[in-house]
């Protein structure tokens, strides 16, 4: 599922699920989708009650006529200093905080965020009053990041600003800009901020380090033939589990006809001897592609029989 399918399922998801009672409607919808990519079209709200944010590359012309543009390094810089005057004036610097420390775990973004953002911010817990010089100084941190990091930060820092109680994030393949360590620490402070706030995301993954974060009873398998699409649970418990174990589940055959496996099986299938297989690729096989080379003569044997 793409942003496009996002963007055309958001008026279907309506209510906030609740434990006993009336089903309420979701109180905000935000959007993060950072492709260059993207229609950026505008989105009705799903209910007359909720608010809808987008966060990413798009910036609204003051003239309702104009439209769209993609917003350049400064102007996210721009962004991220406005939510984080935001989150302070609300006092909400502690739960930023707690957040960014979620991504510790990355020693570049800690060495350039959190420590950095340490000195020019202070201390949980004290007074943080927003002023133009801290602005500055926040800015020159924004634009020293990677993309990647930037972006995380960005996004981070504005959902801590825009997600309150009955929240919606609608979460468009957050792989495409991370790591997967980095990944994984970034998809781990979403749910525990969700958790806090009491929220719920909708991620839109190709990424099996998604999936390692979540278990299998929120993960459905959209698959797609023309016009029709069908979804349903993974084969096996995807919290936890093994990156190779989870891509053969979710993309099966896809899987089987790219990259390295096609490679193997095109040389198993020309030469059918695993020592002749090993020395064509000069013994530079890792174990599963070991594993595969002796699975694919086993089947090729097995069909002469």
């Amino acid at each position: 599922m793409g942003t496009a399918d996002l963007q055309d399922e958001v008026g279907r998801i309506e209510h906030f699920p609740t434990e006993a009672g009336e089903p309420q409607p979701f109180a905000n919808v935000l959007l993060v989708a950072f492709s260059a990519f993207d229609p950026f079209t505008d989105i009705p709200a799903p209910s007359p009650e909720a608010g809808y944010t987008h966060i990413g590359l798009a910036q609204q012309s003051r003239l309702h006529d104009y439209p769209k543009r993609v917003m350049n390094q400064r102007d996210l810089a721009a962004e991220f200093v406005g939510a984080l005057r935001s989150i302070m004036t609300a006092g909400r610097y502690d739960r930023w905080l707690e957040a960014l420390e979620t991504l510790d775990s990355d020693r570049q973004f800690k060495a350039a965020v959190l420590d950095d953002c340490g000195v020019v911010l202070g201390a949980p817990g004290e007074s943080h009053a927003p002023s133009t010089e801290s602005g500055r100084l926040w800015s020159e941190v924004f634009l020293s990041l990677s993309s990647g990091h930037s972006i995380i930060l960005l996004t981070l820092t504005r959902l801590v600003d825009l997600v309150a109680e009955r929240t919606l994030i609608l979460l468009d393949e957050p792989e495409s800009h991370l790591h997967p360590p980095l990944l994984s620490s970034f998809i781990r402070a979403v749910s525990d901020l969700l958790t806090d706030r009491n929220g719920v995301a909708v991620i839109a993954t190709h990424s099996p380090v998604v999936l390692q974060e979540v278990p299998k009873s929120c993960v459905y398998k959209i698959t797609r033939n023309g016009r029709f699409s069908r979804a349903r649970r993974p084969r096996y418990e995807t919290y936890g589990e093994n990156v190779g174990v989870l891509t053969h589940d979710i993309f099966g055959l896809d899987v089987m006809r790219s990259g390295f496996y096609a490679e193997i099986d095109r040389v198993v299938n020309e030469l059918g001897d695993y020592e002749d297989v090993i020395n064509h690729f000069g013994g530079q096989l890792g174990d599963e592609a070991r594993g595969l080379v002796r699975i694919l003569l086993a089947d090729r044997e097995a069909g002469e029989l």
